[in-house]
């Protein structure tokens, strides 16, 4: 359980909104999106309106009407996530050609990723702050791909990177949520020595990839779905007639694989 909570989770929750960020930038250099009008119209499509049409769902399946906390709250269970993108892609927009400004923001955002939340809940907004400094990095690093490799590699960074993280984890590792400013930079440490091993890997001449990228149509599925899936399976009325309370203490892998497989159907 601490190893899911204060590594796991820490790096993956991280590792998401960077490469949104990495994928972000590398549309834009390719010319998508050209005018905000643009932005806003496809991610109020393709993001605002799913997390309110989905979030009303689950409201009304699971007996929990509360409409207006997603608009109010700007979260409602896993899909909080949805929003905070959301106003990542437009801030990130709005700073992407400010090349001076680069250094101080990535700053300013390290500092703000360590801080309570302080920004209004409308809409997502109080989690802008928290990790706005993840989605940035990835598009600079997106940006500026092929100097960092050649520093990380020309100056043995790599290890260091890790260093850093096996420091952190050996000195003073959190928990997912308790942000301070070396949890920060150690996990950020990791974030880029991880995708710094990923360039060094040649992925067309892996069987694999192919596979990887037709699941990966699935994913933002999964993503809505999981919590849904893992509340139905576990409430009263699955505990009375199916007993999958006790399948799930008994069965630690074929459960949680047989719960990824109906997620993953409904996707």
């Amino acid at each position: 359980m601490k190893f899911n909570q204060s590594v796991l989770i820490c790096i993956a929750m991280p590792m998401f909104v960077f490469v949104s960020g990495f994928l972000f930038s590398y549309l834009l250099s390719l010319g998508k999106y050209n005018t905000w009008k643009e932005l806003v119209r496809k991610k109020v499509q393709r993001i605002l309106l799913p997390f309110l049409v989905f979030s009303w769902f689950f409201m009304i399946t699971t007996g929990d009407w509360r409409p207006l906390d997603p608009i109010i709250q700007g979260t409602y269970w896993h899909l909080w996530f949805l929003p905070m993108l959301f106003w990542c892609f437009i801030i990130y927009y709005g700073f992407m050609k400010k090349l001076w400004l680069t250094i101080p923001l990535l700053m300013i955002t390290l500092g703000c990723a360590s801080l309570p939340k302080f920004v209004p809940m409308y809409i997502g907004l109080h989690n802008i702050h928290k990790w706005f400094f993840w989605f940035y990095l990835g598009g600079l690093v997106c940006q500026y791909h092929n100097v960092i490799c050649n520093i990380l590699s020309k100056y043995r960074l790599f290890l260091l990177l890790v260093s850093l993280y096996i420091i952190y984890a050996m000195v003073d590792i959190r928990a997912y949520g308790e942000d301070t400013w070396y949890a920060t930079l150690g996990n950020a440490s990791m974030v880029i020595a991880l995708w710094y091993l990923s360039t060094k890997i040649d992925w067309t001449s892996q069987r694999v990839s192919n596979c990887i990228i037709s699941f990966s149509t699935y994913s933002f599925g999964i993503y809505i779905f999981h919590n849904w899936v893992e509340l139905l399976l576990l409430s009263n009325t699955s505990k009375r007639i199916f007993h999958l309370d006790i399948l799930a203490a008994n069965h630690e892998i074929l459960f949680p694989l047989g719960f990824f497989l109906i997620a993953l159907f409904i996707s």
